[in-house]
């Protein structure tokens, strides 16, 4: 009997990963009746909401963040942590679990984008390179964790 589930995935898995677990789940004789791509529908959404907002006890996560990974399995959900030559499930060693952030009234609502709107200003602020600006928005704040 084949075990219907909803995919979630992380901004951080490409398709490629996505292709890959797809096939492992197929082994597993497990189907999934949705999946949610969190970069098309809640870009840039913060760990703390998607633990909030997205999860069920029929869901499996799909990420290549390993803290987020510990984080969600520690919360009793089914995560499974890819990188390019493994798929687990299990809790990765060595990685710590930040503490649960209170939730803030603002939060309480999902939106669709989590990211700043442009400002005349932002150019100046924010650094042109990508690899600058990918470390600048991988820092969090504890709101985020």
């Amino acid at each position: 009997m084949e075990k219907n589930v909803k995919l979630i995935i992380d901004e951080s898995v490409s398709s490629a990963k996505v292709n890959r677990f797809e096939a492992f789940l197929k082994q597993k004789n497990i189907g999934i009746a949705e999946r949610l791509l969190i970069a098309e529908k809640h870009s840039g959404m913060p760990d703390g909401l998607i633990l909030r907002h997205l999860f069920d006890k029929q869901s499996i996560f799909i990420t290549s963040d390993r803290p987020l990974h510990n984080k969600v399995l520690s919360k009793g959900f089914q995560s499974y942590y890819l990188d390019e030559t493994q798929i687990t499930g299990k809790h990765l060693k060595g990685i710590q679990i930040k503490p649960d952030c209170p939730v803030i009234a603002k939060d309480a609502r999902i939106k669709e984008s989590y990211h700043c709107p442009p400002t005349a200003l932002r150019p100046f602020l924010m650094p042109n390179e990508e690899s600058k600006h990918k470390k600048l928005s991988t820092k969090r704040a504890c709101r985020y964790a």
